[in-house]
């Protein structure tokens, strides 16, 4: 195999190559809202923390259970709602919040992705993502959208970007973490417009118009440097 470089779609997937080849990066995130659907937002005043994705274990349902059924507890003017395929264990998970808390748990399981922006995106909510994945679109979508997501640093909606440039993401071994979660709901909550405001002019950076020069400038410097050495 000869390979003159590499283009993944962030640092995180690249790194882990097995081979000793050029490494480029390029947030290449084809998923931006531009392309969905026409979406003006209106933000009402209820306060979602928010979990979408299937109940598999790198997802690490448990840990959002654990940190949101506090948090209920803390704050009584907040709910939690969970999108996605719980594999017929809703009542389970139900069951795993305390009983005071289960009345502000809501699960809509699967819906269309139309359904599922225009959903999120109609009150105060915050995406908390504890997956140990890399990449993801759904953290992209809704940033698009002004919904702030808190996830592990250099993995997830994070690896997108360049180091220390999301600001609402967390030390890994921090999301377990009920202080260090809670203190960055906190933070969001308090200002929410502002935080709303700057995700969205921080999802410029992955357009669709942005993310194809990008990809278009490092496929051409890869054939540059190889043409240079012929």
């Amino acid at each position: 195999l000869c390979v003159d470089g590499v283009v993944g779609i962030n640092n995180q997937m690249v790194s882990r190559l097995p081979w000793s080849l050029v490494k480029l990066r390029c947030v290449a995130q084809p998923v931006h809202v531009e392309t969905q659907f026409n979406y003006t937002r209106s933000i009402s005043e209820k306060k979602s923390v928010t979990f979408v994705g299937k109940n598999i274990a790198f997802k690490n349902l448990d840990i959002f259970i654990s940190i949101s059924n506090e948090y209920l507890h803390q704050h009584k003017d907040t709910y939690v709602e969970i999108f996605g395929d719980m594999l017929g264990e809703t009542d389970s998970i139900l069951q795993a919040y305390d009983t005071e808390n289960r009345d502000r748990v809501k699960f809509f399981g699967v819906i269309n992705q139309e359904e599922l922006l225009l959903e999120i995106s109609n009150k105060k909510t915050i995406l908390f993502q504890p997956t140990s994945e890399t990449g993801g679109t759904i953290g992209v979508e809704c940033i698009s959208l002004g919904v702030p997501v808190i996830c592990g640093d250099k993995i997830g909606l994070d690896a997108f970007f360049d180091p220390g440039t999301y600001k609402h993401s967390l030390p890994f071994n921090q999301l377990g973490k009920y202080y260090a979660v809670s203190k960055e709901l906190d933070r969001i909550f308090d200002n929410y417009i502002t935080n709303s405001e700057e995700c969205i002019e921080l999802s410029g950076k992955l357009s669709i118009e942005q993310t194809h020069f990008k990809l278009k400038q490092l496929i051409g410097n890869i054939l540059s440097t190889q043409s240079s050495r012929r």
